[in-house]
């Protein structure tokens, strides 16, 4: 925090060498609007830095944050800079202020236990909870619209031999890398969740069969791609991960609509065929067949 203001008070005093605020005009709100675009910018960047060396982390959504919470930096910015207005013209009115900045700020703590108390800690995707409330609200849209709507299961194979040679704090890395790979390989508007165990649940909507099936495909080589090496050990004993799909799909034309339950039980049950057909693999079909 320091460094950024540091950076913005340079640049007010490269653009104006005088007192900024003892006269305010156009010249003056420029100058507090490029300071604040310093210090948003400088701020992200060195938060950026430290999320990518601490984390990991190459997606731009997440080094740079998503919209809610640079949307509350920048108001608290702008209402630093009104603040400073006040202080300097009339110093009383920056009281009224206050109550502005206290009801931001419990919005947001507000918004943070939400969060928290919908997603699964060691992953970051949704809970259970939380997925299947999401994923009956979107299946309740699909069947106005009557569009498809499909159900993918995940499973790590053999991930308890993972556990029991590399220990269950490693196998928390596998899941929460799994996890990223997923995210990635599907659209924003889709449902990832973490079922229980290793096994991972995605809602899709507005999308058929072969859709479905290549999403699927595409998570199953991205998982397979990964090489995740335990601690500090050589690159050589970097441990592979495969998963197995079970793809669930309904046209959205089925003469009785097909609820949630019955896609995530069709789902598994194709999960478990596919596993049983010697995993690492992909088995999808429709939950009804059109009539």
């Amino acid at each position: 925090m320091i460094i950024p203001a540091c950076v913005s008070y340079g640049v007010v005093r490269v653009l104006e060498p005088g007192d900024v605020l003892s006269a305010p005009s156009e010249v003056s709100a420029w100058v507090l609007l490029a300071a604040i675009a310093t210090f948003w910018l400088v701020n992200t960047v060195a938060v950026g830095a430290a999320i990518v060396t601490a984390e990991k982390q190459r997606s731009i959504a997440g080094i740079v944050g998503g919209w809610s919470a640079n949307a509350l930096e920048v108001v608290t910015l702008f209402l630093g800079a009104i603040t400073a207005v006040f202080v300097q013209l009339r110093p009383w009115l920056a009281l009224f202020l206050l109550p502005l900045v206290y009801v931001l700020h419990r919005s947001d703590s507000a918004k943070h236990l939400e969060t928290a108390a919908s997603t699964d800690r060691k992953t970051g995707l949704l809970n259970m909870e939380t997925w299947r409330c999401l994923a009956e609200a979107g299946l309740r849209k699909a069947r106005r619209h009557r569009v498809p709507t499909a159900v993918l299961m995940l499973d790590l194979d053999f991930f308890k031999r993972i556990n029991d040679t590399h220990g269950h704090l490693f196998g928390d890395d596998v899941l929460r890398a799994v996890a990223q790979v997923i995210s990635s390989e599907t659209r924003r508007t889709d449902l990832v969740g973490r079922f229980g165990g290793e096994e991972f649940v995605i809602f899709l909507s507005d999308v058929s069969l072969s859709g479905a099936t290549e999403i699927a495909e595409r998570i199953r080589c991205a998982v397979a791609a990964l090489e995740i090496v335990p601690g500090e050990e050589d690159s050589a004993s970097a441990v592979s991960v495969r998963v197995t799909v079970g793809v669930a799909c309904d046209n959205g034309y089925a003469e009785d609509d097909v609820d949630l339950s019955e896609l995530l039980l069709s789902a598994d049950n194709r999960l478990f065929f596919a596993k049983g057909q010697g995993r690492d693999r992909i088995n999808a079909g429709y939950t009804r067949q059109a009539r």
